[in-house]
């Protein structure tokens, strides 16, 4: 019984210490997570064309600032959006191994949307104080925006489609907070604490680090688009930008040479750099040694055993934790000179009585993968610790055409083309006459003859003019009546 206690209470132990590795590890700019990958509801983006990639020389940075990445055979896959963790550890007594420790924990983006807890996901964390920690605070996520060139409109948060114009040139931009990670070692550190004292805590051994990132960016099926083709490293570093987002040092480069730039697809390799990174002491009590900086140690947890004399004070997990959250929690990628030519997703017309408003939708997609492996122990306890992860979509930045359980990464642009109808002139109506037989001025453009030509009438009447008949009837009359009178008064003068 008391045998069985142990061996749980091993186990216990190399499983927290592998997950404060893996979390430490997991701040890797996953931000490249940008905007969507090819899975989910959307179509499956252009298939890669690597024949027609450029690829940029790039001299090897110094074997101490960095260490090896091998991301495309441990992450092979550009679809995966989670995190793995693995880990195994032997007890070594008289130069016998006892196996004492194997477990693991495979985190979906199902698991981190449900908040499932970390002993709700694996079995081999119950038990221990991470049994009801949230499991999608291990899981990395991004978001893609697109900015127009002159700096407005580029919030990765923004749900709705970006509006953009056939035939311009735009900026994609992925963003990620890593403020959790940073949290989440912190307090296994605490959990450490409690299994260890605060001294062995600091004083793990870690060594054969690898870790690396990839990103992927691509265009739907919809979106008929071009990525910037570099030329040279220049040009390269000029429009695929990795830089820190909140002004902390950045722990991670861009490795030109292994990524690929196509116009319908680019990849994006990120190698561990510890050039950046500010002068720290290490965490090693009665040791004096300066970490990173101007003339100090370059540790990179990468060591054959003839060294460890002089690395066993500097390779430990207290001066990773001390990397990890002395960088950058907000990582930012940019590229730069994106051409958008047109779109055939969701289109949509509408009309008014004067234009014709069509509308469409094309998408751009992003991934992040990477994965972390290294060797920990202290005193008789050996091990081995590895986790592959996948980025899933921010939730605040979700784009509104996706369903709740596409978790890929992605961006819309939106296309609008106004056209405005061909309203054809009627011709005008000739005004109606007000009395028969008037006459009428039918067009404005002759007024001024017309009116000539009325005044003329006016003093000159026709004869057959009958508009005044019973005008003329009553003078005529008057006429004969006056005749009359003055014959009969002539008549009468005669007579006398």
């Amino acid at each position: 019984m008391e045998k069985r206690k142990r061996k749980r209470k091993l186990k216990r132990i190399f499983g927290v210490l592998a997950l404060s590795v893996l979390m430490s590890f997991c701040l890797a700019p996953t931000a490249f997570a940008l905007s969507d990958d090819a899975a989910g509801g959307d179509a499956v983006a252009n298939e890669t064309e690597k024949s027609s990639a450029a690829q940029i020389e790039e001299t090897a940075a110094e074997a101490d600032t960095t260490a090896p990445n091998h991301v495309d055979t441990a992450a092979p896959s550009d679809e995966k959006k989670g995190t793995d963790i693995s880990y195994n550890a032997s007890a070594v007594f008289w130069g016998t191994e006892f196996p004492v420790a194997d477990g693991s924990a495979a985190i979906t983006a199902e698991d981190a949307r449900e908040g499932k807890t970390l002993g709700e996901v694996s079995e081999d964390f119950k038990g221990t104080k991470l049994e009801d920690y949230n499991a999608g605070n291990l899981v990395m996520k991004g978001d893609l925006a697109i900015r127009n060139q002159d700096g407005s409109a580029s919030d990765t948060t923004n749900k709705a489609p970006h509006e953009v114009k056939k035939d311009t040139k735009y900026d994609l931009e992925a963003d990620l907070n890593v403020e959790a990670v940073h949290d989440a070692i912190e307090k296994s550190a605490v959990l450490m604490s409690a299994v260890y004292n605060a001294d062995a805590v600091k004083v793990v051994y870690v060594n054969n680090l690898e870790t690396g990132l990839r990103s992927t960016f691509t265009f739907g099926s919809d979106l008929n688009g071009e990525f910037y083709v570099p030329t040279s490293l220049e040009d390269a570093q000029k429009h695929y930008v990795l830089s820190s987002a909140d002004g902390n040092p950045l722990i991670y480069r861009i490795n030109y040479a292994k990524s690929k730039f196509a116009k319908d697809n680019v990849s994006i390799v990120m190698d561990l750099d510890l050039t950046q990174m500010d002068a720290h002491k290490t965490t090693y009590d009665g040791s004096g040694k300066t970490l990173y900086g101007i003339g100090g140690v370059m540790e990179n947890f990468n060591h054959s055993g003839k060294e460890y004399g002089d690395t066993y004070d500097t390779s430990t997990f207290g001066n990773l934790r001390q990397l990890i959250t002395s960088s950058a929690k907000k990582i930012h990628l940019q590229i730069k000179d994106v051409l958008l030519h047109s779109a055939s997703g969701n289109s949509n017309t509408t009309e008014t009585s004067t234009e014709v408003t069509r509308t469409s939708q094309g998408t751009i997609h992003g991934t992040l993968v990477g994965y972390m492996k290294a060797d920990a122990g202290h005193g008789h306890i050996k091990g081995h610790i590895s986790y592959v992860w996948g980025a899933m979509q921010d939730t605040e930045g979700k784009v509104v055409n996706k369903g709740a359980d596409d978790d890929s990464i992605a961006v819309t642009a939106q296309f609008t083309e106004i056209t405005k109808k061909d309203i054809p002139v009627q011709p005008d109506k000739p005004d109606q006459p007000s009395k028969p037989g008037s006459q009428t001025v039918h067009n404005n453009t002759n007024r001024s003859a017309s009116d000539a030509a009325v005044k003329k009438t006016s003093a000159n009447p026709n004869t057959g003019d009958a508009n005044s008949l019973p005008v003329w009837i009553v003078l005529l009359m008057a006429s004969a009546g006056v005749c009359g009178a003055s014959v009969i008064y002539r008549r009468k003068q005669n007579n006398n």
